[in-house]
């Protein structure tokens, strides 16, 4: 049993570590290798969990994004429904602030030449021309940044998305009980249920905030944070109502 218990302490160590150094700090040391980044992302080190997922978010994506789009992924880490969407997109754009994930991005499409990757600051997208994007999206990223931030954000998602261009984004719901149960235990200071600070939301917030920088809602989703078969988190009521979509139109 030696090496459960060393296996259990290099654990405890990760936890530690990861609990004191910002969000940031954590994701720009998770892009080390690939299989770091790929940890780092969904919590696994299967490339092809992180690929199959990649695809399964390309699929949900194609319903809404109109053939032929110039597309930007804010916080884009790896890219991972990018080369599954390069065939249906004109152009795909991914922005991040970690020049080590942009840069396995960029090896992991090297042969794709119509997706692109930037680096961005936490709220400037300047290097992003006005109106330029047909569609933007993010995922799990949002919810890790305050929403002092995130307002800065979806300003200037605003300013780049072309007239009538759509944004689909995720946020962390507050309501569904996995959620509620850890912001209670962070804010008391106990043991919590994920080392990564989060940010949660209530739909309405969601729903008023978008609408009030511009973006007129189509549609808002309260939906699971899974998509494979290893967690099927419809079937749980505890992690059922994970994550706020809002699908949206620029004014």
């Amino acid at each position: 049993m030696l090496w459960a218990r060393r296996i259990e302490s290099r654990h405890k160590l990760r936890r530690k570590i990861s609990s004191v150094l910002p969000s940031s700090w954590r994701w720009t040391l998770g892009a080390l290798t690939e299989k770091a980044a790929v940890y780092t992302t969904i919590h696994t080190k299967s490339i092809e969990l992180y690929d199959k997922q990649g695809m399964q978010l390309a699929e949900e994506l194609k319903a809404k994004i109109p053939p032929g789009s110039t597309v930007l992924d804010f916080g884009c880490g790896m890219g991972r429904p990018e080369k599954f969407l390069s065939s249906y997109c004109k152009e795909i754009y991914g922005v991040d602030i970690s020049g080590g994930m942009l840069r396995l991005a960029r090896k992991r499409h090297k042969n794709v030449q119509n997706v692109h990757f930037v680096k961005c600051g936490k709220t400037d997208l300047s290097v992003l021309q006005d109106c330029t994007f047909d569609f933007v999206f993010s995922e799990a990223v949002l919810q890790h940044m305050v929403k002092e931030h995130v307002v800065r954000i979806l300003k200037e998602l605003h300013r780049i998305c072309k007239s009538n261009g759509k944004v689909y984004l995720q946020f962390c719901n507050l309501l569904c009980p996995y959620n509620l149960d850890s912001f209670i235990k962070y804010s008391l200071g106990s043991k919590i249920l994920t080392s990564i600070r989060m940010r949660y939301w209530l739909p309405q917030e969601v729903q008023q905030v978008v609408k009030a920088l511009g973006f007129e809602i189509i549609n808002l989703e309260i939906k699971s944070d899974s998509r494979d078969e290893n967690r099927d988190c419809q079937l749980d009521d505890y992690r059922r109502d994970y994550s706020i979509w809002v699908f949206a139109s620029k004014k």
